[in-house]
């Protein structure tokens, strides 16, 4: 999924920025309702999940903690898409716990 929202971004960019004036931007992941969802690699189905209560810091998931400032060229990027993906499992451990990923 975040692959997908990179080229989304990605391709809107593009859209609104035709002559390349904006040149990097500050990325950041959202997961509303988190202690609701758990950290999966792969689409679980149709499961309930309770998940664990986040540390009293609302339902709001944010990763990662500050965002990252990423260049045009590299926002579909591997790299950036690995490193965000890594934020996010890190930021559901802490808040939730090892047990949840």
């Amino acid at each position: 999924m975040i692959g997908r929202a990179a080229e989304f971004a990605r391709r809107v960019w593009e859209e609104i920025d035709r002559q390349d004036r904006v040149a990097q931007v500050l990325v950041l992941l959202a997961v509303p309702d988190a202690q609701y969802k758990t950290y999966a690699m792969a689409d679980p189905g149709n499961s309930l999940q309770m998940g664990g209560v986040l540390g009293g810091r609302g339902q709001l998931l944010t990763a990662p903690e500050e965002p990252l400032t990423v260049r045009r060229r590299d926002l579909g990027h591997p790299d950036t898409i690995d490193r965000l993906r890594a934020e996010l499992k890190r930021r559901f451990a802490a808040e939730q716990g090892p047990q949840y990923l």
